[in-house]
């Protein structure tokens, strides 16, 4: 039975599919630690969980989230926050600190809950801190899985100071590299936005071409039906299998949460049974409508992340796309932002920071124009902003 899940990491019965990606994956890792991008709401941390619970082998792992972390100080809070929720991970640690200065100083790892002794000391000297850790967990008994989630955001938060970024992505590629490390120890790398255009503009870029990328795609069309059945026939959703199809074409590319979402919409409307004219108004009219802004504003609140000028000239371009209603061209985005900016110096770098947070692709019809990746954003941008 699956339920509709359309808030938290999905896992267990309710995780659907996906084995082709994480047979890729843990291929990938018997070698390289590992570059894990898709847009939000994709499930890469759906995926990430169901890697730590059936684990290949003797392999143990863990998950941490970097979105409220500032600075590597925080940045180790959040990962030891995580060990400390592994006992045996924990009990390990604590029976290998003798003789760390550091980590005896700054971590009470006797402690029934998470206890920074000294605050400052952390600050201070997280590399070192953050190395003794890492050289512990690389001769652990298992081999380790450890997933860094939102770590793009992270990135993002520690340019707010101009050297951070330097020092802690050419330490942690050292940390990744070193024989001992590599030995016992896989990392994933994730994040809801595309963390390489955000490496670049800091001209970082080298500090992680030591992973191997891996895009999670929506869900292959065949797969996405038998998923639409299945949570019809779970939900007591009254849809006629004849009008599975039609959902998707509604949709446009089979995310799994959106695919969820769209559902419980219909099964919340109470209404039995669902004919094929009801999907288009429920889509208009119920998913799409004010209240349901919250599942695409995420879409938008990802341009804090640059300069406003910019996020002024993309939001532009996305306007001037939902509008056209069809594929628009390179030299059309750049008429808009030379009316904007009175120059295409910069223009390059805007566009490739929109293909690869994939608010629009190159359409697959060859012409060299570029189209909405995901219909659903389309269509609510449309209905919002344009």
């Amino acid at each position: 039975m699956l339920r509709l899940a359309t808030g938290n990491i999905v896992s267990g019965d309710d995780f659907y599919d996906r084995e082709k990606t994480i047979e890729q994956i843990w291929s990938h890792l018997e070698t390289d630690s590992l570059l894990f991008s898709a847009p939000r709401r994709f499930g890469k941390s759906s995926v990430a969980q169901r890697l730590i619970d059936y684990p290949k082998d003797d392999l143990i792992g863990f998950m941490t989230n970097l979105e409220g972390s500032k600075n590597p100080s925080e940045f180790l809070r959040s990962l030891v926050g995580d060990i400390w929720k592994n006992e045996e991970i924990k009990k390990y640690i604590s029976m290998k600190t003798k003789g760390m200065h550091h980590l005896e100083n700054t971590i009470d790892w006797a402690a029934d809950r998470l206890r920074i002794k000294d605050a400052e000391f952390l600050r201070r000297d997280w590399k070192i801190i953050g190395e003794e850790i890492i050289n512990i967990l690389s001769v652990f008994p298992k081999r380790m899985l450890i997933v860094i989630d939102e770590f793009s955001i992270f990135i993002e938060n520690l340019a707010q100071n101009k050297e951070e970024p330097n020092h802690f992505l050419n330490w942690f590629r050292g940390l990744r590299l070193s024989p001992q490390t590599r030995k016992n120890i896989r990392f994933i790398i994730t994040g809801s936005i595309s963390i390489l255009p955000r490496v670049q503009r800091l001209d970082l870029s080298y500090t992680l071409n030591d992973l191997y990328t891996i895009e999670l795609p929506p869900f292959e069309p065949e797969v996405a039906i038998r998923f639409i059945k299945e949570l019809c026939d779970s939900n007591q959703i009254s849809l006629d299998p004849l009008f599975h199809a039609k959902v998707l074409e509604i949709i446009g590319e089979p995310v799994p949460y959106f695919i969820q979402a769209f559902l419980t919409t219909l099964k919340d409307s109470g209404k039995a049974p669902i004919i094929k004219s009801d999907l288009e108004n429920f889509y208009w009219e119920k998913f799409l409508s004010p209240n349901f802004d919250l599942t695409f504003k995420h879409f938008e609140e990802r341009f804090r992340y640059i300069e406003k000028w910019e996020a002024d000239i993309a939001r532009s371009i996305l306007t001037f796309m939902a509008k056209a209603n069809e594929p628009v061209s390179r030299g059309q985005m750049e008429t808009i932002y030379l009316e904007k900016q009175g120059s295409l110096e910069g223009f390059s770098e805007l566009l490739d920071l929109l293909l690869h947070d994939r608010y629009f692709v190159e359409d697959p019809s060859g012409s060299g124009k570029y189209r909405f990746y995901l219909k659903v954003f389309r269509d609510w941008w449309k209905g919002r902003r344009a």
